[in-house]
Parts: structure tokens; sequence; C-alpha cells
């Protein structure tokens, strides 16, 4: 899957499948980008939560021209669509030594 921030929504690229259903329907959702270095056990993760929505194909031309966004896989009919983002959290894991210990 590829994406970028932009302001305050994620944008996505999708064919037509699930996801661009789920843009369509403006269906409630959660994104979850990571990162782990499974070596020295450290890394983050992020989880979005919001609306999809379709982005227009005007729109889009615009946006594939200004936002660095890259197909990471062929699409016949590659779309783009708009997580509106309403809630986020995120962690970062530490390594072993600097976790907190409970007791």
């Amino acid at each position: 899957m590829n994406f970028v921030l932009d302001d305050d929504t994620i944008v996505l690229g999708t064919g037509q499948g699930d996801k661009f259903r789920a843009a369509e329907r403006g269906d409630l959702i959660a994104f979850e980008a990571d990162e782990a270095d499974r070596e020295r056990h450290v890394g983050w993760t992020v989880t979005a939560i919001g609306h999809l929505s379709v982005i227009t194909d005007d729109e889009a031309d615009e946006l594939r021209r200004t936002l660095p966004l890259h197909t990471w896989m062929p699409m016949d009919d590659p779309r783009l669509v708009r997580l509106g983002i309403e809630s986020v959290q995120g962690r970062r894991l530490l390594p072993w030594g600097q976790r907190p210990r409970f007791q």
C-alpha cells in the first residue's frame, strides 16, 4: 500500500477493490503504520482512525503532481482515497534495557 500524510488526512493509493468500495461508502476504518528493528528491539507504531472518502479524478491528478505518492505495484485503474483523521494513537518500542519494569 502506498500512502502519504497530507495536512490532517492520509492519502492512499488503491485499486478498485475493498478499500475503494469502503471509501465509496464512507466507512470508518483504522489505518496502522509501523516500523520495527528486530535486531535492536526498537520501533514505533501509529494507528489513525477516521472515515474514508474517494478523491475525485481532478483532485487526484493534482495530488499526484504535488505529493510523493508512488505505486508499489502495477494497477489497471489506480485510484486515490482519503482518510480523514479523527483519532490518532501511537507508541514507541524501546530497547529491552529501557523498558519500565512492572512488579
